[in-house]
């Protein structure tokens, strides 16, 4: 984690082999876990406050077109790739997801495990969930799916004290 411009907020904590290249900025009480691959070498990652990125998922961009932006309260499940879109505050992607270039996923929108949102889809309407290949809104969300978006990074904050040790400023 020494090649690049680093900016982070209080509390980060990152898993056992973390990559981290170019302009990254993360916000506090965000956890980085194992094997993450952050690759803000071609345009900037900026992920907000209270994310939780988990194991194997991969963040890059494309030169000059797409930076990769996530708001606060994100959780991106294992082995997913984020490339070069927005997630809004509020939003989680499932495991194994992809999510590719100029995609829009709004606040409180789901994103399925292993679906894949294509270049340039935007799903703006809170409390939806999307799934498929291509991904397309399914229903609306229940309340226990929405209880999850809102628990899920205060508990993996959790996880993060008791498993990664915080980041030294």
């Amino acid at each position: 984690m020494d090649n690049g411009n680093f900016e982070l907020g209080r509390n980060v904590r990152f898993g056992q082999n973390t990559v981290m290249t170019g302009h990254v900025i993360i916000g506090e009480d965000t956890s980085i876990w194992h094997n993450v691959i952050l690759r803000g070498d071609v345009e900037p990652i900026t992920i907000g406050k209270r994310c939780n990125i988990r194991d194997n998922t991969v963040l890059h961009g494309q030169l000059n077109r797409f930076a990769v932006k996530i708001g606060d309260d994100v959780s991106v499940g294992h082995s997913c790739i984020i490339h070069g879109c927005e997630l809004a505050d509020q939003s989680f992607v499932g495991m194994g997801a992809i999510v590719m270039n100029g995609a829009y996923i709004g606040k409180r929108v789901l994103v399925a495990a292993g679906s894949l949102v294509p270049q340039g889809a935007r799903f703006d309407e809170p409390n939806t969930l999307v799934m498929g290949r291509p991904g397309k809104v399914i229903r609306t969300l229940r309340d226990n799916e929405i209880d999850m978006i809102l628990n899920t990074p205060a508990g993996y904050m959790e996880y993060a004290r008791k498993w990664l040790p915080a980041q030294e400023q």
